[in-house]
C-alpha cells in the first residue's frame, strides 16, 4: 500500500513538472521550483529522469542578460509519448 501512494505522489509531481514546461514559453529549473514549490531536489531529480527517457530537451538561451544565463526546458517534439486525463 505505502509504495502505491509513494509512485501515486511521484507519478503527479511528473505530471505538474511536465505541465508547467508545456505551458510555459521559457522555463527553467528554478523558475519550475517557483511555480510548482517542490524542493529544487524534488525539481532536479524529476527533470533529470525526464531528460534521459527524451520526453525533455534543454535549450540554450540565446538573450544577452547579465549574469548566468538560464538553460530553458521544453517537451521533446521526438521524444516518447504519454497521455494524462
Amino acid at each position: 500500500m505505502d509504495t502505491i501512494l509513494v509512485e501515486n505522489r511521484k507519478n503527479l509531481k511528473r505530471n505538474k513538472i511536465i505541465r508547467t514546461i508545456r505551458y510555459s514559453d521559457e522555463v527553467s529549473r528554478y523558475d519550475v521550483k517557483k511555480i510548482t514549490a517542490y524542493s529544487m531536489t524534488t525539481v532536479l531529480n524529476v527533470i533529470n529522469e525526464l531528460i534521459q527517457k527524451k520526453i525533455l530537451i534543454e535549450e540554450e538561451c540565446t538573450s544577452v542578460k547579465s549574469g548566468r544565463k538560464p538553460t530553458w526546458l521544453r517537451i521533446n517534439p521526438d521524444g516518447e509519448f504519454f497521455y494524462w486525463s
